[in-house]
């Protein structure tokens, strides 16, 4: 292990607002995050930084398949359409705003 490991850099406290919820996406600054926890009083939140999560994609641009990227424009709303930031890999086919298993790009 290296001198200089801070942390494995799976979980992270980070700054994501006030009001959020576990099981929420948010991007911080380029960070593709889902919280694991609420935001406290300080607006921090514990952040997984990687793994497959169930989020909400609007696929109404084109069908996602698995493998697609999708992306973000504002950093909490995730669709199919090729601008803004890659949020994750597809892992389920869409053609509609639904739920689908989504792999963190980070």
């Amino acid at each position: 292990m290296s001198k200089n490991l801070v942390q494995d850099g799976k979980k992270i406290n980070l700054p994501v607002g006030s009001a959020l919820t576990g099981g929420t996406y948010v991007q911080v600054g380029k960070l593709n995050a889902v919280l694991e926890s609420d935001a406290d009083a300080s607006n921090d939140a514990v952040c997984c930084m990687e793994g497959v999560f169930n989020l909400s994609v609007d696929a109404t641009g084109t069908n996602v398949v698995v493998g697609d990227y999708v992306y973000t424009t504002d950093g909490s709303t995730i669709d199919d359409v090729n601008t803004g930031d890659i949020v994750g890999t597809a892992l389920a086919a869409s053609s509609t705003v639904a739920v689908i298993p989504v792999r963190l790009h980070n």
